[in-house]
């Protein structure tokens, strides 16, 4: 029980104006004069009862509704070339033109350094950087280890 409730309880209030000020203001807080339904001006307080009552079925019923069709839309579809350039090895070259295209001032990764450091050491860190890329094309997935490695 709240502290607030236990010292009114134990002392009880004063019936003073601001106390039913207070009171009366709660009630005006807690109370639905009338509310519109479909357009119907709804007083009572049985008939806004059941407007409530029936909003709230309408708005969690099961609604049947049909999926959008993508039979009429003609996707551009790879070439047999150009599929099998998508599943091949990344080169070298590939790569460096990635990282010497991308922006290097972008936000820092996990271990804080930059594109621009990888940039700045390529010839220093590459045969790591390709050994890495083969392992993620060979394995498919990345090893959960990798997020805690830093770079010192």
């Amino acid at each position: 029980m709240q502290k607030s409730r236990v010292k009114w309880l134990k002392e009880g209030d004063k019936n003073t104006k601001f106390f039913q000020f207070t009171i009366d203001g709660l009630k005006r807080c807690n109370y639905i004069g009338d509310m519109v339904f479909d357009e119907v001006k709804c007083t009572s307080p049985s008939d806004v009862r059941k407007g409530v009552l029936q909003h709230f079925k309408d708005l969690f019923k099961n609604v049947e509704w049909q999926r959008p069709r993508l039979g009429a839309l003609n996707f551009k579809r790879l070439s047999t070339g150009e599929n099998k350039g998508v599943e091949t090895e990344f080169s070298r070259e590939e790569v460096w033109r990635a990282v010497y295209n991308y922006d290097g001032n972008r936000s820092p990764s996990l271990d804080g350094l930059t594109l621009s450091f990888i940039k700045a050491n390529w010839k220093l860190i590459r045969d790591d950087f390709m050994r890495f890329l083969s392992e993620f094309y060979n394995a498919s997935s990345i090893v959960k280890e990798i997020n805690k490695l830093l770079l010192l």
